[in-house]
């Protein structure tokens, strides 16, 4: 319930032969601990799954996403890049409000015969809370092409680009008081969530001690 502006942005060389694509923000959710490690075991116990939503993902340092998460969601679009290599990953920094940040590209080429990084750019929160740690954790994936010239010099514009980004106050305004709205709307959804989950896990338990009652009882 809770809206994500999903933008994505195309900046084309004059000459057309470079061009950076900045695709839409994905933000995950986790939890770790002793709580959520029970809660999973009990869910796989009694054949229920254990994502809770389905933008439930552990974070993971930026290659690592860009392998297992942005390459495959590229191929299932049709863009397949070969040739990959050449990774690059810079320690996670502390931000002004608290998450960090951190960045890691993959360079590879193109179907079209270009030059190309994939580049992802993450911010990551965290919060203890009893005995466990929820994380929160957003990514920015962006692809830097050429047909000539250095592509680490074409990436420099990519990095200016990023840094240049500032948000409209009023904008922002807004958009806390619908994520506020949406937050509330969460929180109901997932307590009835949890009841109905905790209500089937009691079901089965029940059914579980109603059968073992019937086996002892023919014995």
């Amino acid at each position: 319930a809770v809206g994500l502006p999903q933008i994505s942005l195309t900046l084309r060389a004059p000459d057309g032969r470079s061009q950076i694509v900045y695709f839409p923000s994905t933000q995950y959710l986790y939890s770790q601990g002793p709580m959520s490690s029970n809660l999973r075991a009990q869910k796989r116990s009694f054949g229920l799954p254990e994502q809770a939503s389905p933008n439930e993902l552990a974070p993971m340092p930026p290659v690592e996403y860009l392998r297992k998460v942005f390459l495959p969601t590229l191929e299932q679009n049709g863009m397949t890049l070969r040739d990959l290599g050449n990774e690059q990953t810079t320690p996670p920094t502390p931000g002004e409000n608290g998450p960090s940040q951190s960045r890691g590209s993959i360079d590879g080429t193109l179907s079209n015969g270009n030059r190309a990084r994939l580049e992802a750019r993450i911010v990551q929160s965290s919060q203890q809370l009893g005995s466990d740690t929820y994380y929160t954790w957003s990514v920015v994936p962006s692809i830097t092409q050429t047909s000539a010239g250095d592509l680490e010099a074409i990436h420099a514009h990519t990095r200016m680009a990023q840094d240049s980004i500032v948000r409209n106050p009023a904008w922002v305004k807004i958009e806390q008081e619908a994520q506020a709205r949406g937050y509330q709307a969460n929180q109901a959804a997932s307590r009835q969530q949890h009841e109905a989950t905790m209500a089937q896990i009691r079901a089965n338990t029940e059914a579980m001690t109603r059968g073992h009652q019937q086996r002892m009882e023919a014995i």
